[in-house]
């Protein structure tokens, strides 16, 4: 997590979980950190001391969840449980922000296909990827997902794969500053001296 991958068809779409401002949730965050502390420390490996990833820095203290996403998979072959979703968005329409993406996804049509993540608003429509961040980022969410878990030189990693989000409530508008219209051309203001 936090690295970048040197493939387009490698990369992974990545969200923190954080404790509400506010509401009824904001407790309830705070008690689904120490069960999932809780879990993490019966089964981490002995004499491992440093875990990272979803629930953990370093030492694995933490008061935020790391989630993940795989956009991209090799075709095989074989149907996904999740084709339905796979055909609504192919790679021709799939959101890129840079030439060098648009040519990445180019050279994959023949090899990957996209995998969209599986997010609902609050009247349970697909968002579309274009609008994960600006319906998603500030949103109190419900995320379904698997953990995994492994070891490797004296660290372990436990990962979560989300299979879907739900949009519980939408995030806060952010308000931008009324701006004043502005004159046509430009006409210095009038100094009187007296």
């Amino acid at each position: 997590m936090g690295c970048i991958t040197s493939h387009l068809h490698d990369a992974k779409a990545t969200c923190v979980g954080v404790a509400p401002c506010s509401g009824p949730f904001r407790a309830d965050f705070f008690v689904a950190v120490q069960n999932v502390t809780n879990l993490q420390q019966q089964i981490a490996t002995q004499d491992f001391n440093l875990r990272y990833g979803f629930a953990c820095t370093g030492e694995g203290k933490s008061t935020q969840f790391k989630f993940r996403h795989v956009l991209f998979e090799k075709i095989d072959g074989e149907n996904s449980d999740d084709e339905i979703i796979q055909r609504i968005y192919d790679l021709d329409d799939w959101p890129v922000h840079s030439e060098g993406a648009r040519n990445a996804l180019d050279d994959m049509k023949n090899t990957h296909r996209a995998v969209p993540l599986a997010a609902y608003d609050v009247h349970d429509h697909l968002i579309p990827p274009t609008s994960y961040r600006q319906q998603l980022q500030g949103a109190l969410v419900e995320v379904h997902f698997d953990l995994s878990h492994s070891a490797f030189k004296g660290k372990d990693r436990y990962t979560a794969d989300i299979h879907s989000i739900c949009v519980i409530t939408v995030p806060p508008s952010t308000a931008t500053a009324k701006k004043r219209p502005l004159p046509a051309t430009f006409a210095p203001p009038l100094i009187v001296l007296a």
